[in-house]
């Protein structure tokens, strides 16, 4: 299961699973178009949702404010933002483990842009302001510290086979896309597969990714457009 990068999420956590879906006659428009297809042929889809398992209330302690969760095949990570810390949790949502603290020390953490979770279970933690991108293993141990000196600020990144890092940047690049691999260096730099992206602001080309093994969408915070890739290839939905 694929779960997207949730912000504003409440100290009440719930991981969800889709139950049933079912079409929906009405129709939104757009905010960001560049498709081939006329937008008033897709169907909106809506879906019904049910908590598989809750963690946290009134008198929980460990988490803070967790904003992002990601599902991988033994249980779910969070990032609380508040402690500054990655949490995992279990595939019945009991607590496995915690790792960081608010800080500019090697296991600590400044400010974190995004977090994800490779096939094999690692766990990337993406934070710019220690110009870094921390990699733990399931267990909550580091494995890499992952250079990002000179590498333009950047929300968001698709780990590609745990070996390269895709990084989008949010403005002032000329390639936006950025890949780097464990070492730090910078491997490939290319454009998405858009022209506009370049004109948009800063703000405007903010998003989020969420990925799969070599699959990954990089998804606009404003707006209603995505770009879909397989490894370093654009995928044409």
């Amino acid at each position: 299961m694929l779960l997207p990068a949730i912000p504003g999420l409440p100290v009440m956590l719930a991981l969800l699973f889709l139950t049933a879906a079912c079409g929906d006659d009405t129709f939104r428009e757009p905010s960001l178009w560049d498709g081939p297809v006329d937008p008033g042929e897709r169907d909106w889809i809506s879906a019904e949702w049910e908590p598989l398992w809750t963690f946290g209330g009134a008198d929980d302690t460990v988490l803070h404010d967790p904003i992002w969760v990601r599902s991988w095949e033994t249980g779910a990570v969070v990032w609380d933002r508040g402690a500054g810390q990655v949490h995992a949790f279990t595939e019945e949502g009991e607590h496995r483990w915690s790792f960081g603290s608010v800080g500019r020390g090697p296991d600590e953490f400044a400010q974190v842009q995004d977090i994800q979770v490779s096939p094999r279970g690692r766990i990337y933690v993406h934070d710019p302001g220690n110009e870094r991108i921390l990699v733990l293993s399931a267990e909550g141990e580091v494995v890499e510290r992952v250079r990002l000196a000179g590498m333009p600020h950047s929300l968001s990144m698709a780990v590609l086979g745990d070996s390269l890092l895709a990084l989008v940047a949010a403005g002032g690049a000329e390639a936006p896309l950025r890949v780097l691999d464990l070492e730090g260096r910078e491997v490939h730099r290319g454009d998405l597969p858009w022209e506009g992206f370049r004109e948009l602001s800063p703000l405007s080309r903010q998003g989020h990714v969420v990925s799969r093994g070599n699959r990954w969408v990089y998804a606009f915070v404003f707006g209603n457009g995505w770009f879909a890739f397989d490894g370093l290839e654009p995928v044409d939905y």
